[in-house]
């Protein structure tokens, strides 16, 4: 299913990151990312961020710090009963991947159990070498975040 370069980018069900260097393997890559995040667990940010990397998502500012994005992430995820990310196109150049998701929303304490499909595009830098290969070291996210925070606000 995919390449194994000189035994260092195993995807053989582990869910340790890797960098990935082919197509087969920024798919499996992603779908760790992913699943770090659906599964609502604040404590899996750890297993994809560097320690001292940098995130920026939506309109929110810049946090900076695994430790930081945790909190955010922490204090986000208790606030949704679903999220679920499937990507659907990406590129890899370099240390940089693109991708577009579609991600599925739904929030906390909604009598309605409505859901919400937001796009959304992402920039990943990864560790290309070092402890942390494979990890992010910065994350932009760029999505319209407006009919989930609308959502929240009106059952505060």
């Amino acid at each position: 299913m995919t390449m194994v370069l000189d035994g260092e980018n195993s995807t053989n069900g582990n869910s340790q990151l890797f960098f990935p260097t082919s197509h087969d393997e920024c798919d499996i890559w992603l779908e760790r990312f992913a699943s770090s995040q659906d599964g609502l667990d604040p404590t899996q940010t750890r297993t994809v961020y560097a320690p001292e990397a940098t995130l920026r998502f939506s309109t929110y500012p810049t946090i900076r710090g695994a430790t930081n994005i945790e909190k955010m992430v922490a204090a986000r995820f208790a606030r949704l009963d679903l999220i679920s990310h499937v990507h659907r196109y990406f590129d890899l150049v370099g240390s940089r991947m693109w991708s577009v998701f579609d991600v599925r929303y739904r929030v906390k304490g909604d009598p309605s159990r409505e859901e919400f499909l937001v796009p959304c595009a992402c920039v990943f830098t990864l560790m290309k070498d070092g402890r942390h290969k494979g990890k992010i070291s910065e994350l932009e996210v760029f999505m319209d975040q407006t009919v989930i925070e609308e959502r929240m606000k009106m059952l505060q």
